[in-house]
Parts: C-alpha cells; sequence; structure tokens
C-alpha cells in the first residue's frame, strides 16, 4: 500500500495524474543524470506533505518564491525514489543572481528536512532540523523546506538560482540543479513586527518575531541576583538583569514581563514568591535550590494569604516587607533606565474559581501601589470580578467576539489572546490544519488584537513520538536537540509567514493614508485608493471567525500578492507625486 501511494505520487510528478498548477509553475520532469528512478517537485510552504499519503495540492518542476525585503518566505521541494533506494548526498542551495548582476548569497536561504511526529498514531510534518543526508527508500519521499531571508538592502526584481541535488547511489548517482526563483518586493517588512508575539523562547525565536519574556513569562524576572543584608532587608543587584534587557532592546523588543503570577493554571503559583536564603546572604528561588541544603532557610514573598486576604499575622507582614522591597527596588530601577512602559506583570494565570477574586484584588492593589505605572496582564477574558487594576486581558482563541471586545473597552482593558489545547480553534497542536495556523495572525488583524501569547514554546527532549505535555505538541512550536541547540517545527514558520501578512496589511494601510492625504490625483488615484481600502479589509472569505476559516490555500495566498501588487502600486504613485 505504501509503494502504491508513492506510486502515485510519481504520477502526479510526470503529469500523468492532473494537477491544479500554481501560476509560474513549469510542468515537466528532471532527474539527476543517469537516474532511472528519483523524481522531483516543487509546493507551497501551506500544503501538507504526509510521507505515506497521495498529495493533490499544486506542484510544479520550477518554483517562484514571492516575498518583501527583510521577509522570510520558504516553499518544499519534495524528492521521490522510484523503483530504487536513493542514497542521497547533499541538498544545498545556491546564490540567487537578480537585475544587472545583483546576487543575493546563498547564505541568505536555508535548507532544512521536514521530519514527522507520531501523533494519534500518524505521522505529522511538523520538525524542521537543518538538512543532512538521509536515504530515500524505494516508493518513498522525502520533503525538503527552503526558506529565503531577503536581504534589508535588495533590489526589487527577479531573482534565479538553483537548489543542488546530489546523490552517492551506485545506479542512481549524479546531481540535478533545480530551478528556482525570487521575486523581491519593492517594500520592506520590519526586522522586529510590530505584532511580534511574547512567549519564553529559545534564541532561535527571535528569528519568528517572539519577544523572549525575562524570567520564564510566570517567575521572577532573569537576571536579577538578592541578598539579605545584615538588617534581614532585601538589597537587589541588576547587573545581569540589565544586560538581558538591553540585548533584548536592542534587538527592537518592546514588550517585556516580570512574571510574578499569583495563579498558574488555575492553581496558586507559589514559585513566584518562595525563595532560599543562604548563609552568605544570597538568595534563590526555591527550586533552583534544593531542600535541605545547609544553612539556607526560606524567604517568603507573597504578601497576601491566598486563603485569608485579610489575614495580618507577622509571617505575612514579614512576607510583604520582602515582596514590597522587592518590587519597588526593580520599579525604581526601570524608572530611572526608562524602561518602565516595556514591562508588565503577569499577575494572574487562568484565575478560575470563586477563591481568587478576593487575594488577587489585593494582591493587584499592592502592585499599583508600589509600581503604579506597571501595567498587570492575567489569562482571563474581561472583568472587573478582580478589582479595577487589570490592564490586559489574555483570552482563549474561542472566547475572542464582539461581546468581549465590547466588555474590554468598558473596563478600560487591552485585548490579549492565546491558544491552549484542542479546545481552541484554531490550535497550535501538530495535527491542526496548516492554512488555519498561517491564518491566526489574519484572525487578530480582524479583530485588532496587538498581542499573542505563546504559552509554552518548546517541546523538551529528542522525541518525535507523542510530542510536548499533551502529546500533540500544544503550542510548543519549537524542537531542542540536545542542550542548548533548538529547530523550528512548521507552525513556527507558518506562524512568522503570518505576522508578516499583518505587516502587509499595515504598510498598505499607512501608503493608502499617505497617497489619500495628497492633494493632486484623479480617477486613476481614486480607484487606486478604492482597491487598497478594500484590500486592507479581512474579507469574510479568507476569515469571518475563528470557528469559520477558508481551507484554501490558493485564496489566503492569492489575497497576499494582490496586497503587495497594491502596495508597490501606492509607492509608485506617491514616488510621482513627490
Amino acid at each position: 500500500m505504501h509503494v502504491n501511494r508513492m506510486l502515485m505520487w510519481v504520477l502526479l510528478i510526470a503529469g500523468i495524474v492532473p494537477l491544479g498548477w500554481r501560476v509560474g509553475a513549469i510542468a515537466q520532469t528532471r532527474a539527476p543524470e543517469g537516474s532511472k528512478s528519483l523524481a522531483w517537485g516543487l509546493t507551497d510552504a501551506v500544503h501538507r506533505i504526509f510521507p505515506d499519503e497521495p498529495y493533490a495540492g499544486p506542484m510544479g518542476n520550477e518554483w517562484q518564491i514571492d516575498a518583501a525585503r527583510n521577509e522570510y518566505e520558504s516553499c518544499q521541494l519534495v524528492l521521490i525514489a522510484g523503483s530504487e533506494d536513493v542514497r542521497m548526498a547533499e541538498v544545498r542551495a545556491r546564490a540567487f543572481e537578480g537585475p544587472a548582476g545583483v546576487e543575493i548569497p546563498a547564505s541568505a536561504t536555508t535548507v532544512r528536512l521536514v521530519r514527522t511526529a507520531r501523533v494519534n498514531d500518524r505521522e505529522w510534518p511538523d520538525p524542521l532540523p537543518e538538512a543532512y543526508p538521509i536515504d530515500i527508500q524505494q516508493g518513498a519521499l522525502q520533503t525538503y523546506w527552503i526558506t529565503v531571508h531577503v536581504p534589508a538592502d535588495a533590489s526589487a526584481g527577479v531573482y534565479r538560482s538553483t537548489v543542488a541535488v546530489s546523490t552517492m547511489s551506485r545506479e542512481n548517482g549524479g546531481a540535478v540543479e533545480i530551478p528556482l526563483q525570487l521575486r523581491v518586493r519593492d517594500f520592506d517588512v520590519p526586522t522586529v513586527s510590530r505584532y511580534q508575539m511574547v512567549g519564553a523562547t529559545p534564541d532561535l525565536g527571535r528569528q519568528y518575531h517572539i519577544a523572549h519574556w525575562l524570567g520564564g513569562v510566570l517567575l521572577r524576572p532573569k537576571g536579577v541576583k538578592m541578598t539579605l543584608d545584615e538588617h534581614d532587608d532585601l538589597q537587589l543587584d541588576f547587573e545581569a538583569f540589565d544586560r538581558n534587557v538591553e540585548q533584548e532592546l536592542a534587538r527592537g523588543v518592546r514588550e517585556l514581563s516580570l512574571g510574578l503570577a499569583y495563579t498558574g493554571a488555575g492553581g496558586f503559583h507559589r514559585d513566584s514568591f518562595d525563595f532560599r536564603a543562604h548563609e552568605d546572604g544570597r538568595v534563590f528561588l526555591a527550586t533552583d535550590d534544593p531542600t535541605g541544603t545547609p544553612g539556607s532557610r526560606r524567604v517568603w514573598l507573597c504578601p497576601v494569604d491566598r486563603d485569608d486576604p485579610d489575614a495580618d499575622t507577622p509571617e505575612i507582614r514579614k512576607a510583604r516587607k520582602y515582596f514590597t522591597q522587592y518590587l519597588s527596588q526593580i520599579y525604581e530601577h526601570l524608572e530611572a533606565k526608562g524602561w518602565t512602559s516595556h514591562f508588565s506583570v503577569y499577575g494572574a494565570d487562568e484565575p478560575h474559581g470563586p477563591k481568587w477574586p478576593e487575594p488577587l484584588k489585593r494582591y493587584f492593589a499592592l502592585i499599583k501601589q508600589i509600581a503604579p505605572k506597571l501595567r498587570i496582564m492575567i489569562t482571563y477574558s474581561p472583568t472587573d470580578r478582580f478589582g479595577p487594576h487589570v490592564d490586559v486581558g489574555c483570552i482563549m482563541m474561542n472566547h475572542l467576539g464582539p461581546e468581549t471586545i465590547r466588555t474590554a473597552r468598558k473596563h478600560g482593558q487591552e485585548l490579549w489572546c492565546y491558544s491552549c489545547g484542542d479546545l481552541n480553534n484554531p490550535a497550535l497542536t501538530i495535527p491542526h490544519d496548516a492554512i488555519k495556523v498561517r491564518l491566526w495572525h489574519w484572525l487578530q488583524e480582524k479583530w485588532h488584537i496587538r498581542r499573542t501569547l505563546l504559552w509554552q514554546t518548546v517541546i523538551g527532549g529528542d522525541r518525535f513520538i507523542d510530542p510536548g505535555i499533551d502529546g500533540k505538541g500544544d503550542g510548543q512550536i519549537f524542537w531542542r536537540q540536545g542542550p542548548g541547540r533548538f529547530f523550528p517545527g512548521i507552525r513556527a514558520e507558518l506562524l512568522r509567514d503570518g505576522i508578516e501578512d499583518r505587516e502587509y496589511l499595515r504598510t498598505l494601510r499607512e501608503l493608502t493614508s499617505a497617497l489619500s492625504a495628497k492633494k493632486t490625483g484623479g480617477d486613476v488615484k481614486e480607484g487606486l485608493l478604492a482597491r487598497a481600502r478594500q484590500l486592507a479589509e479581512v474579507p469574510d472569505g479568507l476569515v469571518e471567525t475563528q470557528f469559520k476559516m477558508t481551507g484554501d490555500v490558493g485564496r489566503l495566498l492569492e489575497r497576499r500578492d494582490r496586497i503587495a501588487d497594491t502596495i508597490e502600486r501606492l509607492q509608485r504613485a506617491l514616488d510621482e507625486d513627490s
């Protein structure tokens, strides 16, 4: 059955079975010189290609990637072994040659293997390690993910390159140069998106428009060192913290978190407040200091008793003293550095149930008393049940809608959102529809959501079987490859593409406003403006609600191409009028 399915693939590539071709794709088959079994094809980066199932999407033997300056854009190369096993040697992208001999170096292109993860006894394409030789058995296929990062100074125009595929098999050894084109648009996307997501990510996340929340989202800010002086007062050292913040700000990050969550996943989050003090005065988070270390004692910072918010015991008074010293020094330091506007407190995570409103009201009131300019974010629908001090309500995607937006405005709260588990649509689990992951940010645009939260981004360990906390990689869009080494999943790529789509829409609106302000013009100008305003809206045909999204990849890519065409026309009109 497996071989029959792969033979269907070979028939598809050879053109014996009809395909829907993307504009510009050339229907022809090529293979390494002397090869009798290796066939190949190229397709977009939104369709999923399963290793043991026939594929009926667009496919060609030449492909054109379309991207703005500074944008990442990808396609997929599929290699199919027919009658023989194929020993692979290398798949390597060459430099792009453009107008007037201008070149985009080979280093701008990354080639990754598309590996699969087993979820619910099915192999799902997702892990994307950098390419290495991997043999292809008779009747099987291997997909490669090819990503071009267009240089910020690239000239607009069409560039041509090839992807070199070489094999070492005795019967089918040789090499082939697979044509690949790149159309560079005459506009830019920002290095750090204005709609960057927030979450705890490895360094790799910086390429994916994700702001790394210092402190692991919920806990204390990374790099703040604490000691107890001879008066039993907390003293903070910010040297390492400052290096971390300066590094983030230098690359454009403007959304950072202090953590300090009172609840986590609906339960009390003791790790925000539980520390250990040593004989030399150093203070460590309890999870960093094994219980029973000689000479250590507990330093408890929780200023409000979860069971009795009115409690005023010696223990609570001491904890409130520590917490006040801790947060006040952080706040004073942020104010002195001019960083306060970049920071928020992740005040509570999913505080469901009747027992949390009272302690959280007291906790948030104390935070505002100590640090009045710090925003407080909670992962809960907009409400006043936790008092007047919540600034940001971050909600599950399923709760997104007109009523939620009206409630947020009523209480003066900014609205963020996040996905968590299969309960949400769209979800960020591995088996979810690829096109809906890319449309995630089109939905944010439609509902004017500024930030999205990635609650967990890394799959621990090297397992490709039942991965992640829930066995489905819920929100975990990066894979771990040994200590300190990570690589993306397809979902990370699709989320980045969706953010860059959203930047297209922002650029379109900005240029439309600029051209509209020009006093000269006529019917041509008004027609262009009317078209631009229509394209700046997210149509119901693409995304109506989180439960009504298109499954038509061609419709999405065609809309993106029309927006890019109109951006270039607007820019030309502005240049001509200047």
